[in-house]
């Protein structure tokens, strides 16, 4: 997918560049949540998501 993106130019790479990172991030960031929620004992926390 990212092969047919470089071929079709600067801008559609950088716009796919710019949604990975920032979908990257947000799926870090929500496992990184889920991960600290899981591991405590608690489970009213895991409730609290977003």
């Amino acid at each position: 997918m990212r092969g047919l993106l470089m071929l079709a130019g600067d801008p559609v790479v950088c716009l796919s560049t710019a949604v990975e990172a920032r979908v990257a991030k947000e799926t870090l960031r929500g496992l990184g949540e889920f991960h600290r929620s899981a591991s405590l004992p608690t489970h009213g926390q895991t409730m609290r998501s977003s």
